[in-house]
């Protein structure tokens, strides 16, 4: 990953066709180039320059005072990653992870780099200095703001020491070109207290002292803990998605395969225990070979085993959600308050748990299912007994509708026969005995033949 180019970041506009013009003479090295740029620093600018080496042939040195131009002009290392760090603000927490990293390598490219000075107070100490030594501000009024003490002041917040007279005249003489101040800089020669003061080393030192180096560390620790908060919440809920994600797939896969096992063991019961049982059963009947009979109780006994598998599974699945859910629960209540070890290791259990539960609930169904097998084949045996004697009773209640039915035919058709034999044979007497049932019924006695068998 590239590295953030701080001083890049502020660079002018004048200054970036300049540096376009440089990116499409290096292809493919436009990265090293722009690290070069950065840093400016030589090595890295003679590094660049070896890798497209023959490139720019007796242009060569052309080329690397361009790139060392242009990184000079690009602004100071630390005043790039100094304004950086300002431009982000204070509130840390709200900044994104990569915006983190980024303020973190500032405060490291910070580390042992000096501190800006506060001007004011440089200024007061700078006058004091100067009052103490008798030095007085040689260039006040008529210099206006180009006064002596504060040349200094800008020359110590810039160099963090105190300039040589030399230096010191060079940038007065260059503050302004009227006579008058002009006269007066070249006055400052031949001060002995001005000399006094330039070299006096326990000003040296006190100013020396002013300056502090930048210790980073206590800031690069700060934004590295909240580094390593988001990446343990970040790693906590990653093996939380992953529980949600793979447990389900897990419990319906064990489910599936236990399913198919309940599946055998419903074949099993079919051929070892129901097919013997209904042709022992139909055998009794004297229906054995019976294609339709044996088919439709064959049906009749898988239908009932594949019903109770079917109940089981559902069952099954209903035990997996509810473990699920109180997996889940206890895993979302308790991540923000475990370390992300402890919530690995409660993720790792809770996943133990959920198994060992349904393992738990696979033993007990497994069980009573083989005892619901053996229950359901005895129930549609007992009902296959019911139908048949049903059936039987059915059979027997017909027949004996059907001899009443004959048996009244048979009486109606007497009466009848008496009635026409009486008035064909005996001419409507009534002088003959009468019959039971014609005292029942006040009939006048006849005399009738015997009604056929095959009437009714």
């Amino acid at each position: 990953m590239a590295k953030r180019k701080y001083r890049l970041e502020n660079i002018s506009a004048d200054d970036k066709a300049e540096l376009q013009n440089l990116i499409g003479s290096f292809s493919p090295y436009q990265e090293e180039l722009l690290n070069a740029l950065e840093s400016g620093d030589d090595k890295d600018i003679d590094f660049v320059l070896s890798a497209v080496k023959g490139r720019f042939g007796d242009q060569t040195d052309s080329v690397k005072g361009r790139i060392k131009s242009l990184s000079s002009r690009l602004p100071a290392k630390k005043d790039a990653l100094e304004k950086f760090i300002k431009s982000q603000g204070n509130n840390e927490t709200g900044l994104t992870d990569a915006e983190l990293q980024d303020r973190q390598e500032a405060y490291k490219g910070l580390s042992g780099e000096t501190e800006n000075l506060d001007r004011n107070s440089v200024n007061a100490k700078i006058k004091g200095f100067i009052s103490q030594g008798n030095v007085g501000e040689i260039l006040d009024m008529k210099a206006g703001e180009n006064t002596l003490s504060n040349i200094i002041t800008d020359f110590v917040t810039q160099n963090y020491r105190l300039p040589g007279y030399f230096e010191l005249e060079k940038i007065a003489q260059e503050k302004s070109n009227d006579p008058t101040y002009q006269q007066l800089v070249r006055q400052l020669k031949g001060n002995g207290n001005l000399t006094n003061f330039l070299n006096n080393q326990n000003i040296t030192n006190e100013i020396a002292g002013l300056t502090k180096k930048y210790d980073t560390d206590s800031s690069v620790s700060r934004i590295q803990d909240i580094l390593n908060s988001r990446m343990s919440e970040s790693q906590k809920q990653a093996a939380l998605d992953q529980f949600l994600a793979e447990t389900p797939e897990s419990l319906r896969a064990d489910r599936e395969s236990y399913l198919a096992e309940l599946e055998d063991m419903a074949g099993s019961h079919l051929r070892e225990r129901a097919v013997p049982s209904i042709l022992n059963e139909l055998n009794r009947r004297g229906t054995v070979d019976s294609p339709g009979e044996f088919s439709s109780a064959i049906a009749a006994e898988a239908g009932g085993l594949q019903g109770r598998i079917e109940e089981t599974a559902r069952t099954l699945e209903e035990q997996d959600n509810i473990f699920f859910a109180d997996a889940a629960y206890r895993l979302t209540t308790s991540r923000l308050e475990a370390t992300e070890q402890q919530y690995r290791d409660q993720v790792a259990a809770e996943r133990t748990r959920v198994r060992q539960d349904q393992g738990q609930g696979f033993a007990s169904r497994e069980g009573q299912l083989a005892r619901d097998f053996e229950q359901d084949m005895l129930r549609r045996e007992q009902d296959r007994s019911l139908r048949l004697r049903s059936s039987e009773l059915n059979f027997d209640s017909d027949r004996k509708a059907s001899d009443t039915r004959t048996s009244l035919l048979a009486e109606t058709a007497s009466s009848g026969a008496s009635i026409i034999g009486n008035k064909l044979i005996y001419g409507g007497r009534q002088d003959k005995e009468q019959t039971p049932s014609e005292k029942a019924s006040g009939a006048p006695a006849v005399s009738v033949k015997p009604v056929p068998r095959f009437i009714g």
